[in-house]
């Protein structure tokens, strides 16, 4: 977790390398990809997504928010 908050605090440095040109802001989210389905799906408010299982917790992101681990970013 302390290299996803390190990113987010220098988000604004790569904001060109990252297309992100015209955005105010963002939130860095970090996620355990695994190969294989994990039996426990969170540690420490980070959830942990098999390969299998991205699409469909990309497309419930949204709802799990609240309980994720997250940094918000200011960008300029």
């Amino acid at each position: 977790m302390e290299k996803v908050r390190i990113l987010s605090e220098n988000v604004g440095n790569l904001g060109n390398r990252l297309r992100l040109e015209g955005w105010n802001g963002a939130t860095v989210v970090p996620i355990a990809l695994s190969l294989q389905p994990a039996r426990n799906k969170i540690y420490r408010r980070i959830p942990i997504v098999s390969i299998f299982e991205l699409p469909d917790f990309i497309s419930e992101f949204e709802g799990q928010m609240e309980w994720l681990a997250k940094f918000p970013v200011v960008l300029t």
